[in-house]
């Protein structure tokens, strides 16, 4: 039996495209697992929104990675060609949400804002009562305009 067990590094193209293999397998079944858990959190009526919608949007980052190009190589469209066009379709609309909702937010939803509370009770302006920043669908009353 040995008393030595040494692992090398093989940098070849075939061990470095199995690796590549390697992490788009672990990327899938990462995706599933967040998947799995994310409707083990969501409850009809009662569930906690922010681990769902983590767990989902992480889930979404793992399996688009799966067709980047860097710093892997990843599946391309020949890859997934025996699909039908409804995962295919439903592939691209996962990428568009994650590119417009998740690692590029370009929404309304996603613009910040910070507001100052004044208050006028009985005609007599009160002075600043608070200051806030947040997500603009909360933002409820107008603007101030330079």
């Amino acid at each position: 039996m040995p008393s030595n067990i040494r692992a090398v590094e093989i940098t070849i193209p075939d061990a470095e495209a199995l690796a590549d293999l390697y992490g788009i397998a672990y990327d899938l079944n990462n995706a599933k697992y967040l998947c799995d858990k994310a409707r083990e959190f969501f409850h009809p009526r009662r569930h906690d929104v922010q681990i769902v919608d983590g767990l989902i949007a992480a889930a979404i980052i793992k399996y688009i990675r799966c067709f980047s190009t860097r710093p892997r190589t990843g599946l391309c469209p020949s890859d997934i060609s025996a699909l039908s066009q409804e995962n295919q379709e439903a592939r691209k609309f996962i990428k568009t949400l994650r590119d417009k909702h998740i690692a590029h937010p370009v929404n309304s939803f996603d613009e910040a804002y910070v507001t100052a509370t004044v208050a006028e009770r009985n005609g007599i302006k009160k002075p600043n009562t608070s200051n806030s920043s947040g997500p603009r669908q909360n933002f409820i009353s107008g603007r101030i305009q330079q």
